[in-house]
């Protein structure tokens, strides 16, 4: 008996204080969390993607969204939102948008604003920024170990060639990234915007998240997406990412299925 007692005091007394988690140089985070998601090699496979699920953005505000991106940095999103249609596409170089709700109700296609080229650029990428992020000419910074959820999580800063600054954040026993942070342009101002990831899943060797809480840094998200079906290497035709003629038809708003 004694010994056993002196057994559960030796246990709780280590775990009480835990070594924390090992320091980790920028190159091995990003080296983990590339190995996290599925390896370098599976990612450059992808050639084609397509994400159908359903998005929340207010309490009145949700509907079906689809995403369909093909390399090198082509992407269509469109979702519907109280029977209107939001539509962004980028052909890799010009973009355009219908949006009703940002224009006053018309649905008359509007080429996008630089800040916003720069924004779905970046969405565009398959790979994300840390993939041969020397090559893109992006910096990579080491920010140390933070608390996430009640996790620990290695903090990255990633600055990109295009001057994109994101704060990413990657649990520190999967590698999975957990929490993402940066600053997005809306008209004339600027916002600090998070997204919280979680529910990974395998999707064809790959690892990704079917749950994303979004919103204002320093508030509960307010957004959320729930992935029904993610999709990879389907044909594709060019004319999805060619300037939109008028607003498609809404879609029907069914939740996707698993």
């Amino acid at each position: 008996m004694k010994r056993f007692k002196k057994f559960s005091m030796v246990v709780a007394l280590a775990a009480a204080f835990a070594f924390p988690a090992a320091a980790q140089t920028a190159d091995e985070i990003v080296a983990k969390a590339i190995a996290a998601r599925g390896g370098i090699e599976k990612l450059k496979s992808v050639r084609t993607e397509k994400i159908t699920g359903q998005i929340t953005l207010g309490p009145d505000a949700q509907g079906p969204f689809s995403v369909q991106r093909e390399r090198p940095h082509k992407m269509r999103m469109e979702m519907t939102i109280q029977g209107q249609i939001i539509l962004r596409i980028f052909n890799g170089s010009a973009g355009w948008q219908i949006n009703p709700f940002q224009f006053q109700g018309s649905k008359e296609v509007h080429s996008l604003r630089p800040d916003e080229l720069k924004n779905i650029a970046e969405e565009a990428d398959f790979e994300g920024p840390l993939v041969n992020w020397r090559e893109k000419g992006n910096q990579v910074e080491s920010m140390g170990l933070e608390k996430v959820g009640g996790r620990d999580a290695y903090h990255l800063k990633v600055t990109e060639k295009n001057g994109i600054v994101q704060n990413l954040w990657f649990d520190a026993e999967t590698f999975r990234q957990i929490k993402w942070e940066s600053v997005r342009g809306s008209g004339d101002q600027s916002i600090d915007v998070q997204s919280f990831f979680s529910d990974f899943r395998d999707v064809g060797g790959l690892t990704e998240p079917f749950v994303i809480d979004s919103g204002l840094v320093g508030k509960d998200p307010g957004q959320k997406i729930v992935i029904g079906r993610i999709e990879l290497n389907l044909p594709m035709d060019n004319s999805l990412f060619t300037p939109p003629v008028e607003a498609p038809p809404a879609t029907d708003s069914k939740p996707a299925g698993n």
